[in-house]
């Protein structure tokens, strides 16, 4: 089964999956706007970001490396 690196969190999510339609495995492709989604999905990942820095003190360094990163905005 092909996979794709997610961007911004890092996980792999799947590009094909026998008797799924392909459209719902690219979330951006369920809203009605690309640019809400992006929004929305550079927002969550913002929080996590925010939130996981309360707790890096005496985390490994590939742990906090693992985290999301905001992707570079793309232009219009």
């Amino acid at each position: 089964m092909p996979f794709r690196t997610d961007p911004v969190f890092g996980f792999e999510v799947p590009t094909e999956c026998e008797g799924v339609p392909a459209r719902i495995l690219d979330p951006a492709s369920t809203w009605p706007s690309r640019d809400e989604y992006d929004q929305k999905y550079q927002a969550l990942a913002a929080r996590f970001i925010e939130n996981f820095k309360l707790m890096t003190e005496g985390c490994p360094e590939e742990i906090i490396q693992a985290g999301p990163k905001l992707a570079p905005r793309r232009c219009a």
